[in-house]
């Protein structure tokens, strides 16, 4: 069964960006782009499984800040992701995490 995106609230965020998070996650039904994993909001402050905005074409490559541009990740695996492409992150991400 799919997880149901989770409703939480971004203090501070102007509202069409909190929209704009909505939409990513129910574009991935809560699950990190990078890991297949849970994404859960009660995380915060640098924790490994904090939510982040991912670049899928990274902002060094030209990649721009928009909402097409844009996925969810867990900070451990933007992190780990660094500028590698979409596929080799998740290939790298499955090995590390031994689901391969």
């Amino acid at each position: 069964m799919k997880n149901q995106p989770t409703e939480f609230s971004i203090r501070g965020i102007p509202s069409y960006i909190r929209r704009e998070w909505k939409a990513l996650l129910y574009r991935r039904s809560n699950v990190c782009a990078l890991c297949d994993e849970y994404l859960d909001p009660q995380y915060t402050n640098q924790h490994p499984m904090q939510i982040t905005l991912d670049h899928i074409l990274p902002v060094k490559e030209g990649g721009r800040a928009i909402l097409s541009n844009l996925q969810l990740a867990h900070f451990r695996c933007n992190t780990l992701r660094g500028s590698l492409s979409v596929k080799d992150a998740r290939d790298m991400l499955t090995r590390r995490l031994g689901k391969g």
